[in-house]
């Protein structure tokens, strides 16, 4: 996923040419971090800990998951839209997990910024796990998320997020939240298999959300702009697994859209980005 900062050096070097005087220039050194450590990690239900790609401090990242994970962090895919995005990958990058530690030198931190993390976290999965990659882009069936009522009405269940609790975010989340209707605390959202709850949510982001659900890229058509108090439900058509669910609930993702939120998915085409992993390989012991 995420990664490290370290300075971008760019080293150029002139050559003048004795005959004619000519400048060449040497490619730009990739940024990479001083020291980083790659483990696999064994399997477990539950996960050992949660999944994470993140500079948890100036100069250093942690990441925590899957190789496909990992990859769609470094490359800025959503973490929901991975497997629709990301394509050509081995069953393993999916399987296996992985833990990686890694800090750039003190020389550079006073200058990191998160998009040269990124680029670092990059250079280490090139180095590491023999990563090459290169982007396409494709006509693929898609869904566009769109308003279900020619009137334009929001469905019960979805509602601009409570002034306060917008102001409150805008300004930087400084100090206690303010209060809002339910159970979830301004700015706060829960995601699960059968649910998307959320006190300040984008159509963008929960157009994300639905794509893995729908097996298909969704795009965000709504025209709606801002940030939304939604709660979305839906009942898998198993009901073993998921005891307690209504029996009220649809149990057509599809369904609870119109029925909850006044939205609807259309089928259509649209160009999707695909990030096409050409080569990798387990990573290098350290």
């Amino acid at each position: 996923m995420l990664r490290l900062r370290a300075l971008w050096s760019i080293c150029i070097l002139s050559v003048l040419s004795r005959m004619g005087g000519a400048v060449s220039a040497q490619a730009p050194a990739s940024p990479t971090f001083e020291v980083a450590s790659v483990k696999p990690v064994k399997r477990e239900v539950p996960l050992p800990k949660p999944l994470n790609c993140t500079f948890p401090a100036r100069g250093r990242f942690t990441g925590f998951g899957d190789l496909r994970w990992l990859v769609a962090c470094a490359y800025g895919i959503p973490a929901a839209r991975d497997r629709q995005q990301i394509v050509g990958a081995p069953k393993w990058v999916d399987d296996e997990l992985f833990e990686i530690e890694a800090k750039s030198s003190a020389d550079d931190t006073p200058a990191f910024t998160v998009p040269q993390g990124l680029l670092m976290v990059r250079t280490l999965l090139a180095d590491r796990f023999k990563l090459a990659v290169h982007r396409e882009t494709k006509e693929e069936p898609t869904y566009a998320l769109v308003m279900a009522r020619r009137d334009g009405r929001l469905g019960p269940q979805l509602h601009q997020t409570a002034p306060d609790c917008a102001a409150w975010i805008a300004g930087g989340r400084s100090g206690a939240p303010p209060p809002v209707p339910g159970d979830l605390p301004c700015g706060r959202q829960a995601v699960s298999a059968f649910a998307f709850r959320s006190t300040a949510m984008t159509l963008s982001q929960l157009a994300n959300l639905l794509s893995p659900r729908v097996e298909r890229p969704v795009q965000d058509q709504t025209g709606l702009t801002g940030t939304f108090a939604l709660d979305l439900q839906w009942r898998p058509e198993q009901d073993a697994p998921n005891a307690g669910l209504p029996d009220s609930l649809p149990t057509s993702i599809f369904t609870a859209l119109q029925e909850q939120l006044g939205l609807k998915l259309e089928s259509t085409k649209g160009a999707v980005d695909l990030l096409v992993i050409d080569h990798v390989e387990h990573p290098i012991e350290n």
